[in-house]
């Protein structure tokens, strides 16, 4: 019973966060739009708008935030796994159990300060400093919902990482990515890549280049090389 209370708790909360960051993903186009608009009107109609520069920094402060934890959820922020890597998976989701909780300790943190904050604007109807003045209290809302939305998610991963744990399987499949297959996956990480590669089995090549070597001695040297990874 309580198995599946958590994995319909973690799957709300994922699909949640899913349709959030989704949804967020659509401010990109008008993000770039705005910018673009900006640009036209400075440089060929000479008259630069006075709302463009508040806007687009009010829809770059939503992307990143609400978007934030959708990137979690997808394993898309940058991991030094240098360390992460070389332990058994034990010890992985040890890690990742302390992770999440300095995590959520400074999410904590930023949403009651953000809220408190969104108080005092509402309160005193605090504007931009810029020609436009636009209300700020709406942005210091944003980011309490932003910290919150990250603290569920992270608690939905703090669920499966200690679910896997103490049964030794996973709560959810689909909810629960291990960092090592995720890494695999990032083009950037080379050394990742490079730690998870087996050798190859030279041996085995070779024998492969000595039979293709009889029927195709043109290529045999290319094959030899590939063998020996000239």
């Amino acid at each position: 019973m309580l198995e599946k209370l958590l994995v319909v708790y973690c799957r709300s909360v994922r699909y949640i966060v899913w349709a959030i960051g989704r949804t967020v993903s659509f401010f990109m186009p008008v993000l770039a739009g705005v910018v673009a608009f900006e640009v036209f009107a400075r440089y060929v109609l000479n008259s630069p708008t006075i709302w463009a520069y508040d806007t687009s920094l009010f829809l770059f402060g939503y992307i990143s935030a609400l978007g934030g934890a959708y990137a979690q959820q997808k394993q898309s922020h940058i991991n030094v796994d240098i360390l992460y890597l070389k332990v058994p998976v034990f010890v992985r989701h040890c890690f990742s159990l302390i992770t999440i909780i300095l995590a959520v300790g400074f999410l904590i943190v930023m949403a009651k300060l953000c809220f408190e904050k969104f108080l005092e604007t509402y309160q005193y109807g605090f504007k931009r400093q810029t020609e436009w003045a636009p209300r700020v209290d709406h942005f210091w809302l944003m980011m309490a919902v932003a910290a919150v939305i990250f603290i569920a998610e992270y608690s939905v991963q703090f669920i499966c990482h200690l679910f896997a744990l103490i049964t030794k399987r996973e709560l959810i499949p689909s909810a629960y990515v291990d960092h090592l297959h995720a890494a695999q996956h990032q083009p950037d990480n080379a050394d990742t890549k490079k730690a998870n590669i087996t050798e190859p089995d030279v041996t085995g090549d070779a024998e492969y280049a000595d039979s293709q070597s009889k029927t195709h001695p043109i290529s045999d040297s290319i094959i030899v090389g590939e063998s020996r990874g000239n």
